[in-house]
């Protein structure tokens, strides 16, 4: 199985299942509301379980926000490939809806912190963090008991219009 959805309190459920609860942070550069609803992820370490991350979470990102949609498939897939091929082990995707922002973590199992870079114009990769850093409202790592959780937060387009 690639990946499974859970409430954020920890219980599993089936894939199919989305569960929604109530979540506070302890992060302080946490701008989403504390009581926001959130979903989480499971996924398994393996390359094809970026592209079932990116999608699943697109998916149910767009289907409350749908001008964040592509931006949350470009964010998930960053993030979730920098999970899978650097941090070498399985991730969790939680999204957490607040009034003004959505939050995206990936939590990964590796303590190895990231180091952004500046790729040369003529590098075929390392510019994942540079995209993160334009697409986002704002971005940060934390550190967690069992790894790391790299978050993102996007704006949400309050105006009536999508």
């Amino acid at each position: 199985m690639l990946g499974r959805h859970q409430p954020l309190s920890g219980a599993r459920h089936a894939p199919a299942t989305r569960r929604r609860t109530a979540t506070t942070s302890s992060d302080p550069a946490h701008s989403v509301a504390s009581g926001t609803e959130g979903l989480l992820w499971t996924f398994t370490g393996s390359t094809r379980a970026i592209s079932a991350a990116r999608d699943a979470v697109a998916d149910e990102v767009g289907r409350r926000h749908p001008e964040l949609t592509e931006d949350t498939r470009l964010l998930v897939s960053e993030l979730a490939t920098n999970a899978v091929l650097h941090a070498h082990s399985s991730f969790e995707v939680a999204a957490l809806f607040g009034p003004r922002r959505v939050r995206l973590e990936v939590r990964d199992h590796s303590p190895q912190m990231p180091a952004p870079r500046r790729p040369a114009p003529e590098a075929t990769s390392g510019r994942g963090y540079c995209i993160v850093d334009a697409i986002s409202a704002d971005w940060g790592v934390r550190r967690r008991p069992d790894g790391k959780a790299v978050w993102v937060e996007l704006e949400v387009d309050d105006s009536g219009t999508h």
